[in-house]
């Protein structure tokens, strides 16, 4: 295999177009195949090509194209890392991305955690208004449910009143009745002429034909049927009244709920991303242990 025309072949492929980066994987490919060839001249090669990356890392960042810049800087992390064990310069500059990277991934999991929460506290708070609009409505109806009750107390009162009355009239009718059948047994009957007796019957016959128990049985059934409706409304206000109130007490209850579980979500989304961001933390410096360990000369290097 002729590594040298491959290398101009994908040369020319990088300069047709810049920020196509399988044109540059492909070259970093061919380095480390050639590594098992040429050592030193595939290195060389390989720290020339990583300004042609940085290129075009830069050219895709300026087109605003982030997927494919995020491929150009995994390449270039690659390539220094291929260099790392042998050139100390791109073993610092390996760590320098990684560092950097691991800062900007932990960044970017809380920015979007706090993204989600804020969505989720703003749908919690929109349907807090919705609960409060709900609540406020509730409290207008009972308002005018207190105002009603009000008014059937007012006129509960007013029908006792009517009651006694009716119970003192229904008392002096007994007593009158009582009177006119005394009157009876005791006195003679009169004889009276036919005038005087249509003037009597003028004055004492009632408007409607029936006798005095008559009229207290028609009182009585008037007071009853009164008594019934004011008793069935009332009963009515005060069950409508019960459910308002149950209704304002669930609105209150499911409003506290929403907002303390969004809370609560919010605060278990954090520690996730606190705990996976601490995971990868540990996973690198692992890593760099694991680097050090291995070039003894290059820990010396870092100590002095």
């Amino acid at each position: 295999m002729d590594y040298e025309i491959v290398r101009k072949g994908i040369e020319k492929a990088i300069l047709k177009n810049p920020a196509d980066v399988s044109a540059y994987e492909d070259m970093f490919s061919l380095f480390k195949d050639y590594d098992g060839v040429n050592h030193s001249k595939a290195h060389e090669r390989n720290r020339d090509f990583q300004t042609a990356i940085r290129n075009g890392l830069n050219k895709t960042l300026g087109e605003g194209d982030f997927d494919v810049a995020d491929k150009f800087s995994n390449l270039l992390f690659r390539s220094l890392v291929f260099d790392a064990p042998f050139y100390f310069d791109a073993y610092l500059q390996a760590v320098e991305i990684t560092i950097i990277y691991e800062l900007q991934s932990k960044n970017n999991l809380l920015n979007g955690e706090l993204s989600k929460t804020k969505e989720k506290l703003a749908d919690s708070e929109e349907k807090n208004k919705t609960l409060q609009d709900s609540v406020s409505e509730a409290d207008a109806v009972k308002t005018k449910l207190d105002r009603t009750l009000q008014v059937v107390n007012y006129q509960t009162v007013s029908m006792k009143e009517y009651e006694e009355k009716i119970k003192e009239l229904t008392s002096e009718l007994d007593e009158l009745k009582s009177a006119d059948k005394k009157k009876e047994e005791n006195e003679e009957p009169v004889k009276i002429s036919s005038e005087t007796e249509k003037e009597a019957k003028k004055e004492v016959v009632p408007e409607e034909p029936g006798t005095l128990a008559d009229v207290a049985a028609r009182i009585n059934n008037i007071f009853a049927s009164a008594q019934k409706t004011a008793d069935d409304y009332i009963q009515l206000v005060n069950k409508k009244f019960a459910d308002r109130e149950t209704v304002i007490a669930e609105a209150r209850t499911k409003s506290d709920e929403i907002i303390s579980n969004a809370n609560k979500e919010a605060d278990i989304l954090k520690a996730q991303a606190d705990f996976e961001i601490n995971q990868k933390w540990a996973v690198f410096n692992s890593k760099v242990d694991s680097v050090l360990k291995a070039h003894e000369e290059l820990k010396d290097l870092l100590k002095r």
